[in-house]
């Protein structure tokens, strides 16, 4: 009865073992192209990142600058014109920088 069960027992390793060769493959180069895209896409977000803290900052000077207008007295009309400028032109920018951080 053993000697019955061993040639089924040698057939199905050798009908399993070329599918799990060929099953590890596929899911070891897929992993490796995950791993590239993910790569990518990393190197590609990086000038992103940047341009959002480079807005950022802009836009948190440009507020600083236009608080400053408002709480003091100004007196030269360069300084006036600057106000006035400022005031818009954050509005805009704010605008931009909250499109860059939700983007």
């Amino acid at each position: 009865m053993a000697r019955t069960y061993l040639p089924l027992i040698v057939l199905s390793l050798l009908f399993f073992t070329p599918l799990t060769a060929s099953a590890e493959a596929p899911s070891t180069s897929d992993c490796k192209i995950a791993q590239t895209n993910m790569e990518q896409a990393r190197h590609m977000s990086m000038p992103l990142d940047r341009e959002r803290e480079i807005t950022k900052e802009r836009v948190r000077h440009m507020y600083q600058e236009l608080f400053m207008c408002h709480s003091t007295n100004i007196v030269s009309k360069k300084q006036r014109l600057h106000c006035q400028q400022l005031e818009e032109e954050a509005p805009g920018q704010f605008q931009t920088m909250i499109q860059l951080v939700t983007a």
